[in-house]
């Protein structure tokens, strides 16, 4: 008891071996209750899709990257920043290019 109460040493093993025992296990339980098929149930859903779907993510995507120019200030430089703002607010995005 003296050993593992005033060593260092003994003290970080017990962390470690307590910490990878931690992660081994939690790593095995999801692996146990989400098997790897994870790959073909994309695939599926993907196939499953109809068109509105693939163009509601592709216009998500353009919003997504629109609005990621805009706060990298890409647009046309910082004039119209506020209507920018209240615009991007209602939804409404400016794509010029």
């Amino acid at each position: 008891m003296e050993k593992t109460k005033n060593g260092v040493g003994a003290a970080l093993t017990f962390t470690a071996v307590t910490l990878v025992a931690g992660m081994y296990l939690g790593s095995l339980v999801m692996d146990k209750t989400n098997p790897g098929e994870q790959e073909e149930l994309q695939y599926r859903l993907k196939s499953r899709s109809n068109l509105s779907t693939s163009m509601m993510a592709r216009a998500n995507k353009e919003r997504l990257q629109a609005m990621f120019d805009e706060l990298q200030g890409k647009s046309d430089g910082g004039d119209g920043s506020s209507e920018r703002y209240k615009a991007a607010l209602k939804g409404k995005i400016d794509r010029k290019k």
